[in-house]
């Protein structure tokens, strides 16, 4: 996480880092939008809309001090692009931004935050993870373990699978 300047796939540049509290307002309009768009298609508006409420600035801030979060950052206007947060043997949150989708990004931040679990010395790194997210975990070496229903901060249920992947293939 030390900032360095990383190329991707499409020419666009970002910076990793360490979140810290003061991204909780960034981290909520990226993790709003990212829910928002890249879920269309696996759920209704409604559930979308169900799942991206009740987040807050704030909330950011207290799940840092719980867990480790990886911020990816423009290297152009310093806007977020993308994050993980992880603790234990888990991925907790991973979200990136819909106009940095399909550009490595998300390849990037996993391999990191898989390092990070690694060197922690877990030999399994584990993810719940949306529908819309399932194809990115499973071309990445991911196995569902089970499907089932989650209950959003608004309360609606919906679909999630839980996945587990080996720290060495």
């Amino acid at each position: 996480m030390s900032g360095e300047a990383i190329t991707l796939k499409d020419g666009r540049v970002v910076r990793l880092r360490a979140g810290v509290p003061e991204d909780g307002a960034a981290l909520l309009a990226l993790h709003h939008a990212s829910i928002l768009t890249l879920g269309q298609g696996f759920y209704t508006n409604a559930e979308l809309e169900d799942w991206a409420s009740g987040l807050t600035p704030e909330g950011y801030g207290r799940a840092m001090k719980e867990e480790d979060f990886l911020i990816a950052q423009s290297g152009v206007d310093q806007t977020l692009a993308g994050f993980a947060s992880f603790k234990g043997d888990e991925i907790v949150g991973f979200y990136v931004h819909p106009d940095w989708a399909r550009c490595g990004l998300g390849s990037l931040l996993l391999e990191r935050a898989e390092a990070a679990l690694a060197d922690g010395g877990h030999a399994i790194f584990r993810v719940s993870a949306s529908l819309s997210g399932l194809p990115f975990y499973l071309t990445r070496g991911y196995r569902v373990i089970q499907q089932r229903l989650y209950k959003t901060r608004g309360g609606l249920k919906v679909d999630i699978v839980d996945l587990e992947k080996p720290s060495s293939p």
